[in-house]
């Protein structure tokens, strides 16, 4: 098991975001967490890469607890997150926010220019703007950017945040064999997307949070047969 989540509690103040939240992603698997706005998909990935703490429960990534490590440390262990809204530094170039990604990476330059070379790969856009302000790109450019800065960290788990957020049909449609690629190639992905259709076609697994509890869980098949998924994010 890559992750393994036990019973953890995430509180903003004293409002409780996450409440005994349990949940698995196996080596190079793929997980969607669906939900609605508000539901603490945000707040889980948040936990997992320690931008926030959970006050209660255990996190355990190939075998170490995480729960009280900072962000640096977990990103050292292999874990990288693309949030919601892309982040991008807007004055700074493609290559040098992808150059941001790799920082952990800094001191292994051959390694770094093979990085380079698969996110290239994967986004050939990237290398013909890679002297292009991130800033002055499409928002689809600055997605497939900002899946690509995470990618430099070099993932055993990528936590992906609302990738297809505001994006028009034909991109999302990219971005989405974009995270199949990765996957494929071995990477475990924890993808929240409101895209539920699209996110149970590309997942091996999922959960479904409501209020910050975990209220439905499933393989692909079990989700696309449940009569709750087809109501609520279906549209069935």
């Amino acid at each position: 098991m890559l992750l393994k989540i036990e019973n953890v509690d995430t509180y903003y103040g004293r409002a409780q975001a996450l409440k005994k939240i349990c949940l698995q992603i196996s080596e190079g698997e793929l997980v969607t967490i669906l939900g609605a706005n508000g539901s603490g998909k945000t707040t889980l990935l948040n936990t997992i890469s320690g931008i926030l703490r959970p006050r209660a429960g255990e996190m355990v990534f190939d075998g170490r607890p995480i729960q009280e490590l900072k962000t640096d440390a977990i990103v050292k262990l292999s874990i990288s997150q693309c949030p919601e809204g892309r982040r991008l530094f807007p004055g700074m170039t493609v290559l040098k926010n992808l150059m941001l990604g790799a920082f952990v990476h800094r001191n292994d330059p051959k390694g770094i220019e093979r990085d380079l070379a698969t996110v290239f790969n994967l986004f050939p856009i990237l290398d013909e703007r890679k002297s292009q302000l991130a800033g002055t790109m499409s928002g689809g450019e600055q997605q497939m950017l900002a899946i690509g800065r995470a990618l430099m960290a070099r993932p055993r788990l990528l936590l992906l945040d609302e990738p297809s957020l505001g994006l028009a049909p034909l991109v999302v449609a990219r971005i989405f064999e974009a995270i199949e690629d990765i996957h494929r190639q071995g990477t475990a992905v924890c993808l929240v997307e409101q895209n539920a259709a699209m996110a149970i076609q590309v997942a091996n697994r999922g959960y479904v949070l409501e209020n910050g509890e975990i209220v439905l869980s499933g393989t692909r098949d079990e989700l696309e047969r449940s009569d709750k998924i087809k109501q609520a994010y279906l549209g069935v």
